[in-house]
């Protein structure tokens, strides 16, 4: 399950990155305190996505974790686009968003 606690998180300062203060667990696998990450949102898509929504923030602590452990690109947009349906986003939306992290990520 995705993390649920409202408070497991928090924003660094004025910036589009935050910190995870509060450890999660996901089918085995420890978000850890401390672990650093963002919602990648390109500038000139921030007008249709926040990089900041809260709905997104756990599919966003979860991908970056599995990339910085070498996971492979693709497995890691692929199993976060779940950790966003169990947010509550919807399947067609969860979609696009995985399509948007494999080719963000590819090319980044």
């Amino acid at each position: 399950m995705a993390p649920i606690s409202s408070n497991w998180y928090a924003r660094l300062g004025d910036t589009k990155n935050y910190v995870v203060v509060e450890a999660q667990c996901y089918r085995g696998t420890e978000l850890p305190v401390g672990h650093t990450f963002n919602l990648s949102v390109p500038w000139w898509l921030t007008w249709l996505q926040s990089r900041h929504d809260d709905k997104l923030l756990p599919m966003a602590a979860w991908h970056d974790l599995w990339l910085k452990q070498g996971m492979d690109r693709i497995e890691a947009a692929a199993k976060a686009r779940i950790v966003a349906r169990e947010s509550g986003v919807s399947a067609q939306y969860s979609h696009l968003l995985f399509i948007g992290m494999w080719l963000w990520t590819t090319y980044d």
